[in-house]
């Protein structure tokens, strides 16, 4: 089999074209770490171009709102981290972030849904994407303002950032330890498309960009959190835009302050920089619909957003790595595995059998990727009452286990999930969270692993395991040398290279 190539930003393969702004650039664009980064000098911000193959993002309109949801969420956990790290636990003057201070505040400043012009077929279309402006920071002597813009093509996601901020931090100037040799400076576009005059993009950053309706790209929901932004009840000195004035109409008397800053330069990529999408999408799977898994044999469905993420590199494996992005692919990508752990004999019905099976295999899995001090908690469950979608009818209140043909389910609910708490090698905490359960008529038993679930909350981890493991559906009759061609052997390939 030929080698796998990865898509380049080079060579557009990634499946979106448009003009880069002029800049001190440094560019990446190996095997590890795809990207390129522009210092932008004169407008005052930094610009971070990436691709993330195989990552697929959900932006649905029948999941806007869990997705709206996660979005402040992840939001305000990014804010009070980046406090934490600036501030210091230790620092005689530290104090709570402006989000534990005031609840009612959301460092989410807008969420916009935006239509993406598209080169498929002869007549013209547009494709989705999503721009979220939130604050990293909001002190006295530092704001730092942060757009980002997903793009979802065929082949994963494409991402853009731009940074600003005010006070302590001066983005878009290059880092002192740049060597010239990493780093040039662009006046067109030698990366995405045809060269450009650099006044397309100076002149969009000096200009009101109020008016967008003459534009190609055009805005499709704005969900801006103006009411969240409000006041904080604390006296403390605030940078001269406040927070009440954060809509788009202040943007021209605070020119230069960092949020009009990234809002230009959010509004001078989808609207100046004849960015067009070469590749759409895959179409988004409908709310509900199973998913056929031919080399585990079985179906299930997935937790809400969770896109099925193939591995280039080994597309015969039995391990299905599903992901769920939030903020694109740089920060909060949640990943998930489906697999099946095969046992010498069937461990017999009960919960007891499956808590050893669900004990050893953790440990396995954990050891096998090279992580240590390894503690294991077992909890049982029971898995809830589901609603699937197949391809030919949606099944309703059905307990798991349910046979491809009309007849009885199998009364089965029995299950447990394990918190797996270890370091890695570079001794950072890490826990994953994995959910067993064995079907009825043949023995087999499946797990759902849940990765790097030290900062979410268990009650929703749990609920989302067992409404997963709960759909997972399987054929009348599977026999033992299937199950152990298809199952995760008992000396199991790191998760991370399967």
């Amino acid at each position: 089999m030929a080698a796998y190539k990865r898509p380049s930003l080079a060579d557009g393969s990634q499946g979106v074209t448009h003009m880069v702004p002029p800049g001190d650039i440094v560019l990446c664009d190996g095997e590890e770490d795809m990207g390129l980064t522009v210092h932008d000098i004169q407008g005052r911000l930094q610009w971070s171009f990436k691709f993330f193959e195989n990552l697929h993002m959900d932006l649905s309109l029948a999941q806007q709102e869990h997705r709206n949801e996660a979005i402040e969420r992840l939001g305000r956990s990014l804010f009070e981290e980046h406090f934490h790290v600036s501030q210091g636990e230790n620092n005689p003057s530290f104090h709570e972030p402006k989000t534990r201070q005031d609840p009612a505040w959301s460092p989410i400043v807008e969420i916009k849904y935006v239509q993406i012009k598209t080169e498929s077929g002869k007549e013209p279309s547009t494709t989705d994407a999503l721009i979220v402006i939130h604050r990293l920071s909001y002190q006295e002597k530092e704001e730092i303002v942060m757009a980002r813009f997903l793009l979802p093509v065929r082949r994963g996601l494409y991402e853009v950032i731009a940074i600003a901020g005010d006070g302590g931090s001066d983005w878009g100037v290059p880092p002192p330890s740049t060597s010239p040799e990493e780093t040039a400076t662009i006046h067109s576009d030698p990366v995405f498309t045809s060269p450009s005059p650099p006044s397309t993009y100076l002149s969009s950053v000096t200009s009101a960009t109020n008016n967008i309706n003459n534009n190609t790209n055009n805005v499709k929901t704005t969900i801006e959190n103006n009411s969240l932004s409000g006041i904080s009840s604390t006296k403390s000195k605030s940078p001269h835009r406040t927070l009440d004035m954060d809509g788009h109409e202040y943007d021209d008397q605070f020119p230069n302050h960092c949020l009009s800053r990234v809002r230009r330069a959010m509004h001078w990529l989808t609207h100046k920089s004849d960015m067009v999408v070469t590749e759409l999408p895959l179409p988004t799977p409908p709310v509900g619909a199973e998913r056929e898994l031919s080399h585990l044999r079985c179906r299930m469905v997935p937790p809400p957003r969770f896109l099925y993420c193939p591995n280039p590199y080994n597309p015969e494996s039995n391990k299905y790595r599903f992901c769920r992005a939030t903020l694109g692919g740089t920060d909060g990508v949640e990943m998930m595995v489906i697999s099946a752990w095969y046992t010498e004999r069937d461990i017999g019905k009960g919960v007891k059998p499956l808590r050893k099976v669900a004990l050893h295999a953790s440990r396995v899995i954990h050891a096998s990727q090279q992580m240590f001090h390894i503690r294991i908690t077992v909890e049982e469950i029971s898995l809830p009452m589901v609603t699937t979608t197949s391809a030919s009818k949606t099944v309703k209140n059905c307990r798991r286990w349910m046979l491809p043909s009309i007849g009885k389910p199998f009364n089965n609910q029995e299950a447990v999930i394990t918190i797996v708490d270890c370091t890695d090698a570079q001794g950072r905490r890490k826990q994953n969270t994995i959910g067993f359960v064995r079907e009825a008529s043949t023995g087999q038993v499946y797990l759902m692993y849940f990765a790097d679930t030290i900062s979410m909350d268990h009650a929703t981890v749990v609920k989302e395991i067992s409404e997963t493991l709960a759909t997972i559906r399987v054929p009348r009759k599977m026999s033992s040398g299937v199950r152990r061609k298809f199952a995760w052997h008992a000396a199991p390939i790191p998760l991370e290279s399967s």
